[in-house]
């Protein structure tokens, strides 16, 4: 079994279809494994549900710290993050 993202990211790839500065819709904030895979496959914004990224932290705050290390991840590379 693999993350959502990366079989999306996967896909394209088998498809012959480039994610260079793709966008990426999420239901969840990516770990940062998958955020480190996204933006070495070339995708510039990520868009996810903020009240299902919310509730995700609050039952589990231990996510937190990965949470934080994504967001720096992404900025550092210039990706694009929304929470809707």
């Amino acid at each position: 079994m693999i993350h959502a993202e990366v079989n999306a990211l996967a896909n394209a790839a088998r498809s012959g279809v480039s994610t260079d500065r793709s966008w990426l819709v999420c239901t969840l904030a990516p770990c940062p494994n998958r955020a480190r895979t996204m933006i070495a496959a070339g995708v510039k914004a990520v868009v996810v549900d903020a009240a299902k990224t919310k509730a995700r932290l609050d039952e589990r705050p231990e996510l937190l710290r990965d949470y934080t290390l994504m967001r720096q991840l992404f900025d550092e590379a210039e990706v694009s993050y929304t929470e809707v």
